[in-house]
């Protein structure tokens, strides 16, 4: 059996994964405990792709409090994936969820996702903001390379985007960057699913470094992997949708903020290429997963256009504290026959087959894991209590894995 992640192949060896009763069951039990310590005592950290503390506190303390506590929400799911008797998630009730029915060619398997039901009108308490729905992507893909339109045309940001950001609730200045963002991040995803990439990467992140109301490089490569995007954040406005006076760039607290959240993004790109195709664990995986499915970025500009102040700190707390998560997981899963065809080892369900589950339990596994999560975001949504602004915004983002699933199931970027 392959180097890998050394609870699992005991679990896949012992065939843990499956209940027993008696005495099977108390050795279970015991091995269960001395995992959870090891969890406990011994959770790493992807501090190593944010910035450097500047004081003499160790990394995780030095690091933002949304980030510690989402690599706790991580490491608890973690214990839950090896665990022994995964949690099954309860029955949905009628009426609040959708049963999204999904069929994996390559394993011959049917499973159902749970998902939020969509953004609707009557779910949100603020006003109407927004009618206009269209996104246009004209003036951003003229200053991408002319390679990049197949992946853009694929990926159908427009779609996705639709579903995020409701149009009749939030901004169009919001949409249009949020197609931008994901239209660029499906550009560099594929750059950097080959290794040969880090120099590009570097660079990118050291532009992502400054403020994005700094002139870029004039090198070539720098106004061809990040021109088209950085001139759409400048000259973007999500609160003021009709400035009387235009000027370029336009300054908006936002920018800064989701400006750094994209940063983060790509320095977890570039680690990403350092995980080690037979060693990395689950725990590495997902502590880069939550930040490379890029949902902090996104939230950003949907804050912003609830007319939240602009801050990191509140992103993902709360209700949306395992929201990266589902959506990282749900990206493995529907995502699974794509990355199995191409031996893409970036994914948690590759993650349980290389340690020796079988294919079919391996992704039947994440799905509940998925569900049961959705669910409690779901609930947790849904009784979330604050100002209407607030509301809306978590509302809004809790229905994101009904988008981003229903997205990925029509999207040919997948097939």
């Amino acid at each position: 059996m392959s180097r890998g992640h050394p609870e699992a192949k005991a679990a896949c060896r012992d065939r843990l994964y499956s209940p027993r009763v008696g005495f099977r069951a108390g050795l279970v039990k015991v091995f269960q405990r001395y995992v959870e310590r090891i969890f406990c005592s011994q959770t790493r950290s992807t501090s190593s792709i944010h910035a450097r503390p500047t004081s003499s506190r160790s990394k995780k303390q030095s690091r933002p409090v949304s980030l510690i506590e989402e690599e706790n929400h991580v490491a608890r799911q973690i214990r839950d994936i090896y665990s022994s008797r995964l949690r099954a998630p309860p029955t949905p009730p009628r009426g609040r969820f959708l049963a999204q029915a999904v069929r994996s060619e390559r394993l011959r398997q049917e499973y159902t996702l749970t998902l939020p039901l969509p953004s609707g009108r009557a779910s949100l308490a603020g006003d109407i903001r927004h009618a206009t729905s269209t996104i246009d992507l004209t003036r951003f893909l003229a200053g991408l390379p002319g390679i990049a339109a197949p992946t853009i045309k694929k990926t159908n940001p427009e779609d996705l985007v639709g579903r995020m950001f409701p149009p009749w609730a939030t901004s169009c200045g919001a949409r249009h960057v949020a197609a931008c963002f994901w239209s660029w991040l499906c550009v560099l995803d594929d750059l950097t699913e080959n290794k040969d990439t880090r120099i590009a990467l570097e660079n990118i992140v050291s532009i992502l470094s400054r403020s994005p109301y700094d002139p870029l490089p004039s090198s070539p490569l720098a106004v061809s992997l990040m021109g088209a995007f950085h001139s759409a954040v400048q000259t973007a406005s999500i609160t003021n949708q009709n400035p009387l006076d235009p000027v370029d760039p336009i300054r908006e607290p936002w920018k800064e903020v989701f400006w750094s959240e994209v940063a983060t993004v790509a320095r977890a790109l570039l680690a990403e290429q350092d995980l080690d195709d037979q060693k990395f664990t689950m725990q590495e995986w997902l502590d880069l997963r939550v930040l490379t499915i890029s949902a902090r970025p996104l939230l950003v500009l949907l804050q912003a256009s609830f007319g939240l102040p602009a801050s990191s700190g509140p992103l993902v707390i709360g209700p949306l504290k395992n929201l990266p998560l589902i959506l990282g997981l749900q990206n493995d899963i529907l995502g699974f026959d794509k990355d199995f065809s191409s031996g893409n080892p970036l994914s948690a369900v590759q993650l349980l087959i290389r340690d020796g589950m079988d294919k079919k339990n391996a992704l039947l596994r994440i799905v509940g894991l998925h569900n049961r999560l959705v669910m409690e975001m779901t609930v947790d949504a849904e009784d979330f209590d604050g100002t209407d602004q607030e509301r809306d915004f978590v509302t809004a983002a809790s229905r994101w894995p009904n988008a981003m699933a229903l997205w990925m199931v029509s999207c040919e970027r997948y097939k």
